[in-house]
């Protein structure tokens, strides 16, 4: 069994790749919305300013928050109920729920990706 760092420190490299896939989707979406290829300034400006995409902002923010906290903590410091807790709390607003499964159902590489996450969410800290 894992130290809880370490198990925690998985799970976000996991949690990380999702969200690396999610904002692919998105951006492809959002091209075709568009009509045309963004260059990377361009999507950083819809991902940051456009009102459509506000309910992403919540989990970018919760990984660069779980990432600082696990660079800080010692291992023992570490509080399973936090970590797991606002991980839950994001991936259960509405619209982030609804994107997923939207993504699931028409991507087999996000597919793939939520469900070795969400393994690794079940497994103990």
């Amino acid at each position: 069994m894992l130290e809880p760092k370490q198990h925690y420190i998985g799970l976000m490299t996991k949690l990380k790749k999702v969200h690396r896939r999610l904002l692919e989707l998105e951006r492809l979406e959002a091209e075709s919305h568009f009509g045309r290829k963004m260059n990377p300034f361009e999507f950083f400006q819809i991902l940051t300013q456009d009102k459509n995409f506000e309910w992403l902002r919540p989990f970018t923010k919760m990984i660069a928050d779980l990432d600082g906290f696990l660079d800080e903590v010692e291992s023992s410091d570490i509080k399973k109920q936090y970590v797991e807790g606002e991980i839950s709390k994001v991936l259960s607003m509405p619209r982030v729920k609804e994107r997923f499964e939207r993504h699931k159902d028409s991507d087999t590489e996000f597919a793939a990706l939520d469900l070795e996450f969400t393994k690794a969410m079940a497994q103990q800290g």
